[in-house]
Order: structure tokens, then C-alpha cells, then sequence
């Protein structure tokens, strides 16, 4: 049956009203962070008060200022030491679906490798898994098939960092989304930690490399929907951070829009879990600060200032140098790409690992057809899945 247009466009236009009304108590929310934000800036010892005022309280995740001033902002570091190698590490996964003939999962990540002004052509790597969920711990559900393609990914850009030398000049690592990918994620079933112990000695491993090696590595998350800042502000101004109207209109992004001028990054802070429960103990101590990419592309201004969240390890944040390395590669990378501005190395590497429908259809058919060499039983799809695919068929 056809989408009732005539019952919709009615929902629609009070969609819009509630939007605007929303927009307008965002608006006006806002400002009175920024100014509680700005009056935050003078309070002496703003660590030290955030963390008494949530002394017996629950677990919190939360910003926490550094050395650095809270409202200071740092414009595009034109001394800084120019990458000799940009790494970028992204994934695609096809997740087990139990309406198929076979119920198979599989990761794909891809690194992709540049050298900026050498004229070499690009290296592109793939690496690519083929998961069992009977071997797997726990159910291959989309939430762990894509923890262990953000695993592998780490694993991957450590092991091919391992091989530089970064003593002429640095070197770049890129990730897409946050460096740290085990504080939200669910524990296993009859374990008691959230991380089994063998991830946990690969993912240490891998950090560890990097660390080794000095490699500038960093999350990058675009359009961040964070309110990490906000709460911290909340926190030391005895502000109300739990309203959910709050929550849902107040984000770090909306904040520092208006603050940041173009191609300048925030002050850093430290993401910390305050009051952590068994399992939220943090393996990598990780700071972040807020990069304006607006003018990365001076051909095409853009009108409204473009946030994006930057994680990064604490030997990175502790070394100024590197942090001056990683924000002018980030802008020169965002000015690439005619139109977009996001990293050039991101996006080709989310290119080469992305997994086709025609190829996930074919990695089945030739697991099927193993299957059948070896006298083993194949299920027909589901009837729920046939009757999809006759309605989806061309």
C-alpha cells in the first residue's frame, strides 16, 4: 500500500512547527550556556570544583579542562611540521541475518596510505574477515560485529605505523569516530568485565605501538552530538543537567559554533568517567578538542561554522607540537574533497572498505556452494524473506 500522503502532510507541517519551536528554545538555551561557559573560564581550580560537586554521585562521562584556558581558541598553526604520510583506517561489515539460506558475518577494513607532495601513488590495504557466529562468544549482533570491525581497525593502522620511521617527520594516523571503543560497550555473558581479556591485550598492544613510534594519532568524529562541555559548564555553575528538553537541545557543537572563528580549534579538555562503575574503567586516558573547518575551502565559504570532534591519545595531547601537526593536516585534508569538507584519507578509506551489496551476495554464494561440495544440508531463505524480496524485486 502507497504512503497515505493525504494523512502525512498534515503530520508534516506540525513536524515543521514543533522544529521551529525547538530551533527557538535551542537558540535561547544556548546563549545562556555560553554565557554560564564564559563565566566558567574564571573560576579558579574549575577541575578540582567539577569533580567535588560530583563526589558521591553516580557515573558520569564528562569534559574536564586541561592546562589550556576553557574559552581560548587556537588559530590554524602555520609553523607546524607538515605529515610526510597520512594513514587512514576505516570498515564496512555484513552483519548474520538468520532470514537468509546462511548466517554468516564478516568485517572489511581498509587502509588507505598517502604522502602528500612526494608524487608516489597512494597505498590501499584491505583486510578482510570472515566471522562464525558458533565461534564467536556471544551472538554476532550488529552491536559486536561492529566493535570488532573498530578492533581490527586499530590493529591494522598499528601494525602498518610499526614500520615508519618518524624521526625526519611526522606521521598521521586517522580513525572514523571515537579512539576508544570500549566504554559503552555491552559486557559478554558470564563475564564479568565489558572487554574479554584477549581484546584488551590487542587493543593495549596496538596503542602502545603507536605510542612507541610517536605516531600522531587521532578519532575523528564528524557533527558531533556530544554534550561533554555542556555538562562540565552545568556542573561547576550548579546548573541542571538532567531536564531531558536540556539534553535533546543542548550539544558542544551548538556551543562552540559561534565561538570558534574558522580553521580554529578549541582549547583541549579530558574526557573522564567520573564515579566509574566495574565496567567503566578506562584502558586509554583520552582528550578531544573541537576544530571549526569552516574556510578549509576558501573557494567555497561556507556561511555557518562546521564542528567536528577530535579524540586523541594523552601522548598526543601532552606534546604541543604533535596537536599543531594534527590540526593543520586535518584542514588541509578537509579541503580536498570539492564540496565536502571531511578528510580526504577518511573518506577514500571508507570507499575501499565499503561492502557492496553484489559482493556480500557473491560471498554467499561461494559459501553455499562449499557448503554443497561437502554434502552439507542449505537452508531456503525465510518466508518472511521471500515475500520481502518479491515486493523488492525490480
Amino acid at each position: 500500500m502507497p504512503v497515505d500522503f493525504a494523512k502525512l502532510l498534515p503530520q508534516i507541517r506540525s513536524f515543521g512547527d514543533q522544529a521551529l519551536t525547538n530551533q527557538t528554545r535551542a537558540e535561547t538555551q544556548l546563549t545562556k550556556l555560553r554565557e554560564s561557559f564564559l563565566k566558567a573560564a574564571e573560576t579558579p581550580d574549575l577541575k578540582d570544583a567539577v569533580l567535588g560537586k560530583l563526589a558521591g554521585k553516580g557515573t558520569v562521562h564528562i569534559a574536564l579542562p586541561t592546562e589550556e584556558a576553557i574559552d581560548s581558541q587556537f588559530s590554524s598553526p602555520a609553523g607546524a611540521r607538515q605529515a610526510r604520510t597520512i594513514l587512514a583506517a576505516d570498515g564496512s561489515q555484513v552483519v548474520p541475518n538468520r532470514h537468509e539460506e546462511i548466517r554468516f558475518g564478516l568485517i572489511n577494513i581498509a587502509l588507505f596510505q598517502t604522502q602528500p607532495g612526494s608524487g608516489k601513488v597512494p597505498l590501499e590495504i584491505v583486510s578482510t574477515q570472515l566471522l562464525d557466529e558458533f565461534e564467536d562468544r556471544e551472538r554476532l549482533d550488529e552491536y559486536r560485529v561492529s566493535y570488532l570491525r573498530d578492533l581490527e581497525e586499530r590493529c591494522l593502522i598499528a601494525d602498518m605505523a610499526s614500520s615508519f620511521d618518524v624521526s625526519a617527520a611526522p606521521v598521521v594516523a586517522l580513525t572514523d569516530g571515537p579512539i576508544s571503543i570500549f566504554q559503552q560497550r555491552k559486557p559478554l555473558a558470564n563475564v564479568p568485565t565489558a572487554l574479554p581479556q584477549a581484546d584488551r591485550e590487542r587493543f593495549e598492544k596496538a596503542h602502545s605501538l603507536l605510542e612507541k613510534k610517536r605516531i600522531v594519532y587521532a578519532g575523528y568524529v564528524d557533527r558531533p552530538g556530544s554534550d561533554l562541555v555542556a555538562r562540565m559548564v552545568q556542573t561547576a555553575m550548579d546548573e541542571p543537567t538532567a531536564a531531558p528538553e536540556r539534553t535533546k537541545l543542548l550539544s558542544d557543537a551548538g556551543l562552540f559554533a559561534p565561538l570558534l572563528a574558522p580553521l580554529a580549534r578549541s582549547a583541549l579538555f579530558r574526557l573522564a568517567t567520573v564515579n566509574p562503575g566495574s565496567e567503566d574503567s578506562e584502558l586509554l586516558a583520552v582528550y578531544f578538542f573541537y576544530l571549526n573547518i569552516q574556510g578549509a575551502q576558501p573557494h567555497r565559504q561556507r556561511r555557518k561554522a562546521t564542528i567536528a570532534r577530535v579524540e586523541i591519545p594523552e601522548w598526543i595531547a601532552k606534546d604541543r607540537a604533535a596537536v599543531d601537526t594534527l590540526h593543520e593536516t586535518l584542514i588541509s585534508q578537509s579541503g580536498i574533497i570539492d564540496g565536502m569538507l571531511y578528510p580526504y584519507a577518511l573518506q577514500r578509506a571508507h570507499e575501499i572498505a565499503l561492502v557492496r551489496v553484489e559482493e556480500k551476495e557473491r560471498i554467499k554464494a561461494k559459501l553455499m556452494g562449499e557448503m554443497a561440495r561437502r554434502g552439507l544440508i542449505l537452508n531456503d531463505k525465510s518466508e518472511k524473506q521471500r515475500a520481502k524480496d518479491l515486493i523488492n524485486f525490480d
